[in-house]
């Protein structure tokens, strides 16, 4: 698994109160950039674990992260896997703040286009389960071959798929080649009498037939 980015951010500075002040009437305390200090990372926001397990940008093995001197939090890396850490620059003594990964933008481009994908597939493989016709995987990829060829070996290092399936239109069976194009796998033929025929294109030894009242 890989280490996810921390630090560099646009608001990854060490602060800390100054003197107070009054602006236009509201009163609070100037922020001071605090250099050099070191920082902990925590796995929760209040007790835990201390996360010591971090690299620099050189892959280095490190356990805390030292401000610049202007109090910038450099980039570093984190545990693999982790995606937030907890800081304290307070030496122990906390608040603790929470800092998230920089590079998750890029997690998030990789999920998006494998749900995509996986959408895709799922539409594609719906339409046949209503239809029982596996001309309805053509256009989609890598299934669109079984489509074609009527070989389930196209689909490779998949499990073959199960039992066909012809269903009769209107009042009269279609070839058992139109949806069912594997002679070597059984086929179910789906719908009311009479049974289809045998041979000649249709049943063949091993297809059985589900009576479908009209």
């Amino acid at each position: 698994m890989a280490r996810h980015l921390f630090g560099a951010g646009i608001g990854d500075f060490v602060v800390a109160p100054g003197g107070s002040v009054t602006v236009d009437g509201i009163s609070g305390y100037e922020v001071i950039l605090v250099p050099g200090t070191v920082i902990q990372f925590y796995d929760a926001p209040t007790a835990g674990t201390p996360v010591t397990d971090l690299e620099d940008l050189t892959f280095t093995a490190i356990t805390t992260v030292t401000a610049d001197t202007t109090g910038a939090i450099p980039q570093f890396y984190g545990p693999d896997t982790v995606r937030s850490m907890w800081g304290d620059a307070n030496g122990g003594a906390g608040p603790r703040h929470l800092m998230i990964a920089t590079d998750i933008g890029n997690d998030l481009a990789t999920a998006e286009a494998t749900i995509a994908s996986l959408q895709a597939g799922n539409a594609a493989l719906a339409a046949v389960a209503n239809s029982g016709s596996y001309a309805d995987l053509t256009g989609t990829p890598a299934l669109a071959t079984v489509a074609e060829s009527g070989a389930y070996s196209d689909l490779s290092g998949t499990p073959a798929p199960g039992l066909q399936t012809v269903v009769k239109t209107g009042g009269s069976w279609p070839l058992r080649s139109t949806t069912a194009p594997d002679a070597t796998r059984q086929c179910q033929w789906t719908g009311p009498e009479p049974a289809p025929p045998s041979g000649g294109g249709y049943a063949l030894p091993l297809d059985s037939w589900l009576p479908v009242p009209t």
